[in-house]
């Protein structure tokens, strides 16, 4: 997946997004707008996540929605984001789920009350954990 971005030798980074980088809507003068090549090389890297997301790294599942909020109109700004995802990714190739002996099932959730800033939309998710491995996850807006 990385090679296929153009990714496989960035450096990798701790986090999928920094969260002091503000993603906000383009307005209709950006020059970004219309862009075709621009906005189909966004909406194939944001569908290159999807299977990691809902298979093996439920992680990345707010970063990927939160990305996806801007597919209709990506910047560079969303782009550059993106890159960090697959940075991420890269630093997390040889990590993975080890299911040892049994454990107990537990569950989380959270959920945060209109705290997207954008277009005010609450967000929730939940983690199920089997043992010590994460084994089901999902985030979403409302």
């Amino acid at each position: 997946m990385l090679e296929s971005v153009g990714m496989s030798n960035c450096n990798p980074i701790a986090t999928p997004i920094d969260p002091n980088v503000k993603l906000i809507p383009l307005t209709d003068s950006d020059p970004h707008i219309g862009n075709a090549k621009f906005q189909h090389d966004y909406l194939s890297g944001l569908g290159k996540l999807m299977y990691p997301t809902v298979t093996t790294c439920p992680n990345l599942a707010y970063t990927v929605q939160h990305l996806l909020q801007f597919s209709i109109r990506p910047g560079p700004k969303h782009m550059s984001a993106l890159k960090c995802v697959f940075c991420y990714l890269h630093g997390t190739i040889t990590l993975g789920i080890t299911f040892r002996g049994t454990g107990d099932l537990h569950m989380y959730s959270d959920s945060n009350w209109a705290s997207d800033t954008v277009d005010r939309h609450s967000i929730t998710g939940y983690i199920s954990y089997f043992g010590s491995a994460p084994i089901s996850g999902l985030l979403g807006s409302s």
